[in-house]
């Protein structure tokens, strides 16, 4: 128990009568008991213990990453001598799909060759950089043949022809200007800023199984060759079934069943 006085003044018979008195108060009112006191030290041992165990794992995980990170380290090197002779192996085989393929779009694939040749040749870029642009190249040569294809061109044969009449005369039948191509004429431009948008023609790119050429004027249709190399004229059915062809790859028409002029082999 814990004593504390106090100081009564009464005021009485006109004098002034002071009275200590002593006050008796409990200890627990002022102070915490010995056992809250214990239970709370108790209680700052356990989450001491609970934030030391959230310690201990956080460092054995950054260990188990610090290790995996080692090993990555030392496989690195093996890694490296591994993909080298896999990224050779890829472009001589890209390469010789695109030497005995049928020969289109030979002005885009064989300068991204080169280029994959000299990304590959280069110290300066990683072993991934140097996968990546060789499986981009893979992926793109594979679609070639999933698809149906057109594009502007010179004729196999005879190229320029069409330019060379426009030379003459651009009004001529044999030239065929379109209206954007007059339209840049007249506000200016040359006929020799024209030249590498006036073709002789349009491919048709089969997939990878065929591949022919349209006159622009449809007055020569071609076929190429794969087991001579060389471009043989078609007859009149087969020239509009290419035209056919050429009018549902640009779009003009709706997708159909096209027939292609492959080459049988006796």
């Amino acid at each position: 128990m814990t004593t504390h006085s106090t100081v009564t003044t009464i005021f009485k018979g006109g004098l002034l009568t002071t009275t200590l008195c002593a006050l008796a108060i409990p200890a627990f009112a002022q102070s915490t008991s010995a056992e809250d006191q214990y239970a709370s030290v108790l209680q700052s041992i356990e989450n001491a213990k609970l934030t030391i165990a959230q310690k201990e794992a956080y460092v054995a995980t950054q260990e188990r990453r610090i290790a995996s990170l080692q090993q990555q380290i030392k496989d690195s090197a093996a890694t490296i001598k591994t993909v080298e002779p896999m990224l050779n192996k890829m472009v001589t085989a890209i390469e010789g799909e695109i030497n005995k393929d049928i020969p289109f779009l030979e002005g885009v694939r064989y300068p991204r060759l080169e280029k994959l040749k000299a990304d590959v040749a280069d110290a300066t870029r990683s072993p991934g950089e140097k996968m990546r642009s060789a499986l981009l190249i893979y992926d793109i040569e594979v679609g070639y043949g999933q698809s149906l294809d057109a594009y502007g061109g010179q004729n196999p044969i005879n190229p320029g022809t069409r330019y060379a009449a426009c030379e003459a005369d651009t009004a001529s039948a044999a030239c065929a200007l379109s209206k954007e191509q007059n339209n840049k004429i007249a506000a200016g431009a040359t006929l020799r800023d024209l030249r590498n948008e006036i073709f002789d023609g349009s491919y048709l790119r089969y997939g990878r199984l065929a591949l022919a050429y349209q006159q622009f004027d449809g007055s020569v249709t071609l076929r190429y060759d794969p087991m001579t190399k060389e471009w043989v004229e078609l007859n009149t059915s087969q020239a509009l079934e290419v035209e056919r062809g050429l009018r549902t790859a640009r779009g003009e028409a709706a997708p159909n069943v096209v027939n292609a002029p492959v080459y049988v082999s006796n």
